[in-house]
């Protein structure tokens, strides 16, 4: 027996969420294999709501779950320094977003900022990499007897 909660129409099984969604987003409506997902905001495959459904694409879909999943398995295995975690978090953005909206928006531009520079960094020249290439594959060679130096 399946997870997500399913419905017969016109001899055909679907979905419950999708059918929802359908249902409540005649301008959008789901068509599977199109890129797309019903997400549902909660993680309960069983919430059918209408105000928990949110239809995502499905490499955006991906990437959700893949960090909730990493997150909560973070969570579980350190609860101590979880919880602490979560009190500063909470504590930080709440004194935050009461003193001044304007610095908050400030905030997360700059964290937006420091991910893409990181990200650059990264990103080596073309020079950069090719020297690397060659030094692994000269210890390749070593390491399986092609090379005699």
């Amino acid at each position: 027996m399946g997870v997500y909660r399913t419905i017969k129409i016109d001899g055909k099984w679907i979905q419950y969420s999708h059918y929802v969604w359908n249902i409540n987003h005649p301008e959008d409506p789901y068509v599977p294999y199109q890129g797309y997902v019903i997400h549902h905001k909660d993680g309960n495959k069983k919430n059918d709501d209408p105000s928990n459904l949110q239809k995502v694409p499905d490499k955006i879909h991906r990437g959700i779950i893949h960090k909730a999943n990493n997150l909560a398995q973070w969570h579980k295995d350190n609860p101590e320094k979880s919880k602490e975690v979560l009190r500063k978090g909470a504590k930080r953005m709440r004194e935050v977003v009461k003193s001044d909206p304007v610095k908050y928006a400030k905030m997360l531009k700059k964290r937006r900022e420091s991910v893409i520079k990181a990200n650059k960094a990264r990103k080596l020249p073309k020079e950069e990499w090719n020297k690397r290439r060659a030094a692994y594959m000269r210890k390749w060679r070593k390491r399986k007897g092609e090379l005699n130096e």
